[in-house]
């Protein structure tokens, strides 16, 4: 079972999930393919500096750290504040289950 929709909007809140979408009302960029991409790359979207210079790509070990506290991941990204993070691991673990099935087949 996935984690709570709560959990998944504290995470996800106003992201889009599909492929190519990036809408005006979204905050962010698109989670489809988040894994194995490099961060600060989806085109259409004003990344960080610090995070388009990061160097990070992707992966559930990062993204569990990301998920968990994003500062300590890319310090200066625009995620945190306000984005506190998810301290429980077990919620971080369903949340890129969900994420690694935002891909193509």
């Amino acid at each position: 079972m996935f984690a709570s929709v709560i959990q998944i909007e504290k995470f996800a809140h106003r992201l889009a999930v599909s492929t190519g979408e990036f809408l005006d009302h979204h905050s962010s960029p698109s989670l489809y393919g988040v894994v194995g991409r490099k961060a600060g790359t989806e085109r259409g979207y004003a990344y960080s500096q610090s995070l388009k210079d990061s160097g990070v790509t992707w992966d559930a070990a990062t993204l569990d750290k990301w998920i968990a506290d994003p500062g300590a991941v890319i310090p200066g990204n625009d995620m945190s504040p306000p984005y506190s993070g998810i301290a429980d691991a077990s919620v971080r673990k369903q949340i890129i289950a969900y994420l690694k099935t935002l891909a193509p087949k």
